[in-house]
C-alpha cells in the first residue's frame, strides 16, 4: 500500500440557514466531514428542533449541529471544539443558561469572574448556586460538548498506572491547564479536566502523543485537588494563574515524551498506530486521526510541512480500501501506521473475509 498522494478539491456544504452554512462549511473546509455528512446531521437536526428545558423551539436549538455529527462518530468532541473555537462559533454552557433565562447576562459575568480565583469550575458554580441540579447538568454539558461530567471522588490510581501517568504531564502543566491523568488502557489516556477550554489543550497534546487516544471528561473542582494530591503525593497550590493554553502547549513546554535517537536526524518518536475500517466515508474520524498522526510523523522524520491534504489523504485511503477489499475478499482492513528512521510507513491487511450468500 503506497503513501503518496495527490490532493484533490474538498466540496463545501450547501444547506439552508446562514448560521448553519457558516458552522457547515468551517467543518467540510478543516477537512473534518464532507457536504454530505453536513447534509444528513441538518435532516437529524430538523427533528430535533425542540429547547433543551421547555421542550418547545429555542435559541439554542440550531445549534446543535456538531453534536449531531459527534453521534455519528463523523468527528471527535475535542476536534469540533477546536475547530469551533477557532472561529468563534462555540455556544457555551453561561450562553445557553442565559438565552433559556436560567441566569441573566450579568449574572454570568459574575460566576466568570468568580471561577477565576481557582476555588471552583464555572460548572461547579451552577450548582453551587442552585440554578441546575446535578443530573440536569450533566444532561446539559453532554448536551453541549459531547463529553461526560462525572464526580471521582472515590476514584483510586492503580499502582503500575500512577507511576506512569506522573511522566505523562508536568505537575505545573497540571495545575495551569486544569488536566489531570487519570487511567491508561492500552493506547489511551483518561484526561480529567474542569473547564471546556482545557479541551483546546488536549486538542494539540494529541500532536505531542500521536501514537495515544486522549479521552476527556469533566470533573469538579474540589476533586481534581483530590485527583493531584493522589497522583503526584503533594497538595494542589491554593493559587495558581492558569496559563495560555495554545501557546505553551505549541511551544511544546513540560511535556515529556519517550524518544529514541537516530544518527541521521536526531531524535524520532517511534511508535505503531492501527485503525480498523469497514466503510471509510462512515469512518472519516478514524481515518483524520490517521491523517494528523502520518503528517506529524513525516515532520518528525524530517519532511517539510504539507497542509490542507486531508482530501487526498481520504482518496488515497478510499481507493485502496475498495482494491483491496475486492481483491482479497474482504469486508474490513487494518491500517497499521509506523516509523522508522528511514520514514513513515502505512501497511494494509485484510481482518475478514466476506460470507458467501
Amino acid at each position: 500500500m503506497k503513501h503518496v498522494y495527490k490532493q484533490s478539491e474538498q466540496e463545501l456544504p450547501s444547506v439552508n440557514t446562514p448560521k448553519t452554512l457558516r458552522t457547515g462549511r468551517i467543518l467540510v473546509e478543516a477537512g473534518l466531514v464532507t457536504s454530505k455528512d453536513i447534509k444528513h446531521a441538518l435532516a437529524i437536526q430538523e427533528k430535533r428542533k425542540k429547547s433543551f428545558f421547555t421542550g418547545s423551539e429555542s435559541k439554542g436549538s440550531g445549534r446543535l449541529l456538531g453534536s449531531i455529527l459527534c453521534d455519528l462518530n463523523l468527528i471527535t468532541p475535542v476536534d469540533l471544539y477546536y475547530v469551533l473555537h477557532e472561529h468563534n462559533k462555540i455556544y457555551t454552557m453561561d450562553k445557553l443558561l442565559a438565552d433559556n433565562e436560567k441566569i441573566t447576562c450579568g449574572e454570568a459575568d459574575l460566576l466568570m469572574e468568580e471561577q477565576k480565583r481557582g476555588v471552583y469550575s464555572f460548572f461547579d458554580l451552577i450548582v453551587k448556586y442552585n440554578i441546575l441540579n446535578v443530573n440536569n447538568l450533566q444532561q446539559k454539558i453532554f448536551e453541549l460538548y459531547r463529553i461526560p461530567y462525572r464526580h471521582v471522588n472515590r476514584f483510586t490510581y492503580d499502582k503500575n498506572d500512577k507511576e506512569k501517568l506522573v511522566l505523562l504531564l508536568n505537575k505545573d502543566v497540571v495545575c495551569n491547564k486544569r488536566a489531570i491523568p487519570m487511567i491508561r488502557k492500552k493506547n489511551s489516556f483518561i484526561m480529567g479536566i474542569t473547564d471546556p477550554e482545557t479541551l483546546i489543550f488536549i486538542y494539540h497534546l494529541n500532536f505531542k502523543l500521536p501514537n495515544y487516544r486522549i479521552i476527556p471528561v469533566f470533573i469538579p473542582m474540589q476533586h481534581f485537588k483530590s485527583l493531584y494530591w493522589k497522583l503526584y503525593d503533594i497538595s494542589f497550590p491554593d493559587f495558581y494563574s492558569p496559563l495560555n493554553v495554545q501557546k505553551d502547549v505549541k511551544a511544546g513546554k513540560s511535556i515529556i515524551l519517550p524518544v529514541s535517537h537516530s544518527v541521521k536526524n536526531g531524535p524520532v518518536l517511534f511508535f505503531k498506530y492501527k485503525i480498523v475500517i469497514s466503510n471509510p466515508e462512515r469512518e472519516r474520524h478514524l481515518i483524520h486521526d490517521l491523517y494528523l498522526k502520518y503528517e506529524l510523523l513525516r515532520q518528525l522524520t524530517g519532511k517539510d510541512e504539507r497542509l490542507n491534504q486531508f482530501s487526498s489523504f481520504m482518496v488515497f485511503i478510499g481507493e485502496n480500501f475498495k482494491l483491496l477489499t475486492s481483491r482479497r475478499g474482504c469486508s474490513k482492513l487494518e491500517i497499521t501506521l509506523t516509523n522508522d528512521i528511514d520514514g513513515v510507513n502505512l501497511f494494509a491487511k485484510p481482518v475478514s473475509r466476506k460470507l458467501n450468500p
